[in-house]
Order: structure tokens, then C-alpha cells, then sequence
């Protein structure tokens, strides 16, 4: 297998890719532990900043998010915000108001982390944070549909090796 990159480089003789997803969440080194029983990461404004001390900054704790995407766009935000670049983070009231909210829109478990099927509003929450000249074009209604294709040819190619592992088996 080789597998072909957008910047022309290409890997070849690939015996694997490994798709891993489904991670649990842990954060030993943080007291008191931000992780809930339902596997949530308890207090941090967007994901990210910890509502009680934003010198604390998550990237990538969000799920069905356009990932590698969004993962820019937070790490953008985070590096404006630290550098004085950034718009201010609302007041803490404010935060732990965005978290109770969510709570009742996602729950309490790994959905609250959930992005889908508000990828608009939390690219533009993202880039509102980011402030003036972060350098990030506006979401597209594409991407979504561009990831959920990757996501489709990836179950059909787990779809056929099964069918293929089923044949053996016969």
C-alpha cells in the first residue's frame, strides 16, 4: 500500500494504518482530577481553557470535530491567547455559564465533548477567540461533507477486509 499525501510526498510499502479512536481521558498531573466518572473533562471554557485558571489550555479534547482541522483552529486560539493577540475570554461567570449550558445540551459524558452537528458555531467560537488577523480562513460547510466521506470509505474498506476475513473462515 502507499499512501499519497496533498504535498506530493508519498509512503510506500505500508503494511498498516491503524485508525485509533476511543481514548480515556486522563490527566494524572492535574488536581483536582478535570475527569469525571463519565469520562468528561470537567471545566474548561470551549474545551480548552480551564475556566478557573486559563494559563491551563487543552488542545484536541473534543470529539466528531472535523479533527486535525479543529485542532488548528484550537491551537491558533490558545498560541493568540497566550501572546496577548487574542479577544479576552469572557468572565468566569460567563464560562462556567457556556459549561452549564453544554451540560444540558450534550450531557455528561463523552458527549458533551461533541461537536457535531455544530461545527459552524464552534469554528466561529474558535476564530471569535483567535481575534483579528489569526490568519484562519471561515468554516466551510464542505469540510464536513469531505470528512464524512473519508469516514465512509474508511467502514467500506473495514466492511470488505470483514468479508474477506468471513470468506476465510468458510
Amino acid at each position: 500500500v502507499t499512501a499519497h499525501f496533498t504535498d506530493g510526498i508519498k509512503l510506500e510499502s505500508i503494511d498498516r494504518v491503524i485508525f485509533a479512536t476511543g481514548y480515556t481521558a486522563s490527566y494524572p498531573f492535574l488536581v483536582p482530577d478535570p475527569v469525571t466518572a463519565n469520562n468528561r473533562v470537567a471545566g474548561f471554557y470551549q474545551h480548552i481553557f480551564r475556566i478557573t485558571d486559563p494559563s491551563l489550555a487543552l488542545v484536541g479534547q473534543v470529539r466528531a470535530a472535523l479533527s486535525f482541522r479543529v485542532y488548528e483552529y484550537q491551537a491558533v486560539a490558545v498560541a493568540r491567547y497566550f501572546s496577548g493577540r487574542a479577544k479576552e475570554l469572557p468572565s468566569q461567570a460567563e464560562q462556567d455559564r457556556w459549561e452549564f449550558e453544554r451540560l444540558k445540551y450534550k450531557g455528561n459524558g463523552v458527549a458533551f465533548h461533541e461537536i457535531k452537528p455544530d461545527f459552524r458555531e464552534y469554528f466561529e467560537a474558535l476564530l471569535d477567540i483567535a481575534g483579528e488577523g489569526a490568519g484562519l480562513p471561515p468554516f466551510e460547510d464542505k469540510w464536513a461533507d469531505e470528512a464524512f466521506e473519508i469516514l465512509k470509505a474508511k467502514d467500506e474498506y473495514w466492511s470488505r477486509l470483514k468479508r474477506g476475513q468471513d470468506r476465510a473462515k468458510l
